[in-house]
């Protein structure tokens, strides 16, 4: 899963606890803040501008496809 917007973590949590066991989010947050949000295994934090064409690529070769967006 794809959760563009991260701000407090708090719906990145919920869809990994909601999605079950196996699920992995993938979060896009513009504020460094937001990376100490990341959950090892479970749930990873990218500081990126979701306008950047290019930061949005290469996240998506590294970490994608999704299921969800």
């Amino acid at each position: 899963m794809l959760e563009i917007g991260v701000q407090g973590g708090g719906s990145s949590r919920l869809f990994a606890d909601w999605l079950g066991e196996g699920t992995h989010v993938t979060g896009v947050d513009i504020d460094p803040a937001c990376a100490e949000k990341s959950v090892p295994g479970r749930i990873d934090i990218f500081i990126g501008d979701q306008t950047d064409r290019k930061f949005l690529t290469e996240l998506a070769e590294r970490q994608g496809p999704w299921d969800i967006i």
